[in-house]
């Protein structure tokens, strides 16, 4: 059985909280921008742990804010590459469907494609490390105007152990989405090999 036919839409094992006084709020568009690359930059790192996987980074370096990476592949075996791309599009057209039924215009629901992009990739990341014994703890964001809502997380944990807070994610996660994007060759396009990070980067 393929591992894509295990993973359903945000099964990842998560402690959430609505609010909390363990996550330090971000209130600017750069800030929460920033730390979405950075969470992804930690799940990144992670993964790279157990898997090959291809990514595809901007054309022009982001001046402002961390660039977010889109993750195309994942090569969990030679006979189960996932077209990640595809399976995060596909979560993004059941959320536009929902949302067009729940009265949302069909124009307000395309807008929000790019949000969604980035946050069905972080959900999908934390999906295949929490059956590799990863736990979340997560803040979740309130939707507005019918937008769906999204877990932050601020906390990882493995074996019952914390492995980052919140601090530990933006700084890892920022050298690692740092690390990729200085890989980048002229296609845009960065394979990033199993073990790739374990000597840049210390647990």
């Amino acid at each position: 059985m393929s591992l894509m036919q295990i993973v359903e839409p945000t099964q990842y094992k998560r402690e959430v909280h609505r609010k909390t006084s363990e996550f330090q709020c971000l209130y600017s568009f750069k800030e929460n921008r920033n730390y979405q690359s950075q969470q992804e930059g930690v799940f990144l790192y992670l993964l790279s742990q157990l898997f090959t996987f291809e990514v595809h980074t901007p054309n022009k370096r982001c001046m402002v804010t961390l660039p977010f990476l889109r993750l195309d592949t994942v090569t969990f075996s030679k006979e189960d590459v996932v077209w990640v791309s595809d399976f995060v599009q596909k979560r993004i057209s059941e959320r536009i469907k929902i949302e067009m039924e729940n009265g949302i215009s069909e124009k307000t629901a395309l807008r929000r494609c790019e949000n969604y992009k980035i946050s069905e990739t972080l959900h999908f990341l934390m999906d295949v490390l929490s059956m590799y014994g990863y736990f979340f703890q997560t803040r979740t964001t309130t939707g507005k105007k019918g937008m769906t809502k999204v877990d932050v997380c601020f906390r990882v944990f493995k074996n019952g152990k914390i492995l980052y807070d919140q601090k530990q994610i933006e700084d890892i996660g920022e050298k690692v989405n740092q690390l990729i994007v200085e890989m980048k060759p002229e296609t845009g396009k960065v394979v990033v090999d199993k073990n790739t990070f374990s000597s840049v980067v210390k647990q």
